[in-house]
């Protein structure tokens, strides 16, 4: 993982991803693994914050840009920011 710029965490897989990956059903990318990392922080409750970069990284690698240079963000007074 460290050659592709990604932390060295424990990154959640769902037995089904494994069971499919042995079985040669599913080839595990950066797009599962981003997936199952956001599935795991919402449903797990876990500080989703603390896993920013990692999930950061991981967009970059799939759409092969910078995350800042591809996605702006607009705030406003509502408490909701826009995606550009």
């Amino acid at each position: 993982m460290a050659e592709f710029g990604l932390p060295n965490i424990a990154y959640p897989v769902p037995f089904a991803g494994i069971k499919a990956a042995i079985g040669g059903q599913l080839k595990i990318g950066f797009e599962e693994l981003l997936y199952w990392l956001r599935l795991y922080t919402e449903f797990n409750y876990m500080r989703w914050l603390d896993y920013l970069t990692t999930m950061a990284r991981l967009a970059e690698l799939i759409i092969e840009e910078p995350a800042m240079e591809v996605i702006g963000l607009k705030g406003s007074d509502s408490g909701w920011s826009y995606v550009r």
